[in-house]
């Protein structure tokens, strides 16, 4: 925990390096001071199957899903979409100005007496 989940039409302007965008989005997570570092897990997925508006090709979408444990404040929450979404801005630029493209976010509470995980207790990002 969290999941960073972002879906996108297949016909954004960009070329994202997503492994630079999700550290970007994992740096913004960490400076809440809430998140462990090794818990944060991104993934991006490209839609080629999409309907948008009136169906024409200069609709696009950025849609980013952020889950986190329930529990933090609802400051907090709309502090950390409004972060995140300034670094979705960022790496979706082009798209924002050359398409009709929504760029959005949305931050989840995954309820914590339900949520269960299983971590290889010997590796760490560290490697130990």
């Amino acid at each position: 925990m969290p999941h960073i989940i972002l879906e996108h039409s297949a016909n954004i302007v960009e070329k994202p390096d997503f492994t630079s965008l999700f550290k970007k989005l994992h740096d913004t997570m960490m400076t809440f001071g809430v998140f462990a570092l090794d818990d944060l897990k991104s993934r991006a997925y490209s839609s080629d199957n999409y309907f948008i508006a009136d169906g024409k090709e200069h609709h696009a979408f950025v849609h980013v899903e952020v889950g986190i444990l329930s529990g933090r404040s609802l400051e907090m929450r709309e502090k950390l979409s409004e972060q995140l979404i300034g670094v979705l801005q960022d790496a979706f630029r082009d798209s924002l100005h050359e398409r009709h493209c929504i760029v959005s976010l949305e931050v989840r509470e995954l309820d914590r007496s339900t949520y269960r995980k299983v971590v290889n207790a010997h590796v760490s990002s560290s490697g130990m």
